[in-house]
């Protein structure tokens, strides 16, 4: 899935970035998605660069579904296929 950047310093940053390229998605929408990332990841303990790194992929996921089902078709390319996602997980899934 392409970024906008190599990366984020802060969820206010983040939050930025989404909002300036997904401008019809109400902010709201995009603050509840980043939220429930954030809530969603909090049980694997991961660092800030990767819980924000994570965060962005899952809320551009739904961002770009939603536009999607809504017709929008002015997503320059900020829907690509994502590659696989690095094995970020795997250690705390398994218990390590």
């Amino acid at each position: 899935m392409q970024r906008c950047c190599p990366g984020h310093d802060s969820w206010s940053i983040l939050y930025d970035h989404l909002r300036a390229q997904f401008p019809t998605v109400p902010p709201q929408r995009v603050l509840s998605l980043l939220s429930q990332a954030n809530v969603g990841m909090a049980a694997y303990r991961l660092d800030m660069t990767t819980t924000l790194e994570l965060a962005e992929i899952m809320t551009r996921f739904e961002l770009g579904t939603a536009l999607q089902q809504s017709g929008e078709n002015s997503l320059d390319g900020r829907l690509t296929i994502p590659t696989p996602w690095p094995l970020a997980l795997g250690g705390c899934l398994d218990g390590a």
